[in-house]
């Protein structure tokens, strides 16, 4: 996933406006983000699909441990796509009192 300067073009989260899309981009590749609740294990989820739809990768907050755990569902996922999912995670998924 590298352009042909060898390094990737990501398309920062905090770029992402208020009504957009939750999204990342990298070398013109968008890659959907659905972020959730799960009552049943107690946290909030952070999904990231390919085009298709298909899910990559899962980040799970656990509200009693305030534990971060990743989960991916396909092989060799790039880096840069690991790296932006966690950024997102850390900044929606745990609890902010002033996020209401």
């Amino acid at each position: 996933m590298a352009s042909a300067s060898g390094a990737a073009q990501i398309r920062p989260y905090r770029d992402i406006r208020p009504g957009e899309d939750w999204v990342i981009e990298i070398d013109g590749t968008r890659f959907p983000v659905n972020i959730g609740s799960d009552i049943e294990d107690d946290g909030m989820y952070l999904e990231v699909a390919n085009e298709a739809g298909a899910l990559l990768l899962l980040i799970f907050y656990d509200d009693r441990t305030a534990e971060m755990s990743v989960t991916t569902y396909r092989p060799a996922l790039s880096l840069a796509l690991i790296e932006q999912a966690i950024l997102i995670a850390r900044i929606r998924l745990p609890p902010d009192p002033k996020r209401g």
